[in-house]
């Protein structure tokens, strides 16, 4: 019935020699070049969401960002970008430097219901009692985002040790799960409810009544979108609980996805910026340790992009804030709901780990 796929998304960590292999150095007339398009926004005063394409033309950048979306759309699903001057720069124009990229690729969407286009990931545990998961040093398993069709990662100051980023071809791992339990793949095909964790609207649910597929393949194109801790949590919700081949299913695509070789992984250095296919490629990043000045804690930027039309034929039910569409609906006064120290305890996550990453990374 599963038949694998050939095409550039199923790729391993074999497939790469050195990060270099898919890896954009910017050069001095590049970057004077996004200089110049951010200095003309400040001195306009626009706000992020005011801007357009025309304020970043980019004529130098046109090579580069073609190579990118063709690689983001048709090709492997990632691309890196290094050389952002952050130290020179600041935060601010980085901030702005990075939107305006992202522009270039897609349309910028909501990545929270109050309404964030453009999210701080940093660790925010001594201050928030219960914050959204990349808001922690925890590791994080391998995973896409809930809602978006491409995320890009910018580091303005990378951790003292560890935050290695991972990514995994969905496309690799579905293969590897034809050849040894092709069974399974109906469970992630017919899909499972998922928790909103207060994101959502209202008249929605907290979860989802409806199976969201993990999978789908239209069009010989395979689509996924996994989070397991909301999985877990809508069938808790629900009480539905996920029965033994749900769980089985769910185990092996998180053991194939952190086996070494079915992935790539390489630290984020100040000034890159990682561009990823939230549909076929899924993300991750160990856990870290924080410098001891508070100024040079980790500190990441995050985007969440709608692509450009015929960017992926995506089923509706997978965007599962919006009524179909790419982001969380922004609602005033509403706010994420979830006890993160209860929900890292639940049965059914697994224990998949990234821990070994420091000696697999790519340089």
């Amino acid at each position: 019935m599963y038949q694998p796929i050939r095409d550039a998304t199923a790729w391993s960590k074999a497939s790469f020699a050195s990060a270099a292999a898919f890896t954009g150095n910017l050069n001095a007339l590049q970057i004077d070049d996004l200089a110049q398009c951010c200095m003309a926004v400040e001195q306009a005063g626009k706000s992020l969401q005011a801007t357009s394409l025309a304020d970043f033309p980019l004529t130098t950048w046109q090579v580069l960002l073609e190579q990118t979306r063709g690689d983001l759309k048709d090709g492997r699903g990632f691309a890196l970008i290094r050389g952002l001057p952050v130290a020179a720069w600041g935060k601010l124009r980085t901030r702005l430097a990075v939107w305006g990229l992202g522009l270039h690729l897609g349309s910028h969407v909501s990545q929270t219901v109050d309404g964030q286009y453009i999210c701080d990931v940093m660790d925010t545990t001594r201050g928030e009692a219960s914050p959204r998961q990349f808001r922690t040093n925890r590791e994080l398993s391998l995973h896409t985002d809930p809602v978006s069709d491409m995320i890009g990662l910018a580091c303005l100051s990378p951790a003292k040790q560890g935050g290695i980023s991972v990514l995994a071809s969905a496309a690799t791992i579905y293969n590897t799960m034809c050849e040894r339990a092709p069974d399974l793949l109906d469970e992630l095909f017919r899909g499972f409810h998922v928790h909103r964790f207060g994101e959502g609207r209202p008249e929605d649910g907290e979860a989802t009544h409806y199976r969201v597929p993990m999978l789908s393949l239209i069009d010989g194109k395979l689509d996924c979108r996994y989070v397991r801790s909301t999985i877990v949590a809508g069938h808790k919700s629900l009480q539905r609980p996920l029965t033994q081949q749900q769980v089985a299913a769910l185990d092996l695509f998180d053991e194939i996805a952190s086996d070494p070789d079915n992935h790539v992984s390489f630290a984020l250095g100040e000034g890159d910026i990682v561009l990823v296919n939230n549909l076929c490629v899924l993300h991750a990043r160990t856990g870290f340790e924080e410098h001891d000045d508070p100024a040079r804690h980790r500190h990441l930027l995050r985007l969440w992009l709608k692509g450009r039309p015929g960017f992926r034929p995506v089923p509706r039910e997978m965007n599962y804030f919006n009524d179909g569409e790419c982001g969380i609906p922004v609602r005033p006064g509403q706010a994420a709901s979830y006890d993160i120290t209860q929900l890292s305890r639940a049965d059914g996550l697994g224990r998949a780990s990234l821990a070994a990453e420091r000696s697999q990374e790519l340089r």
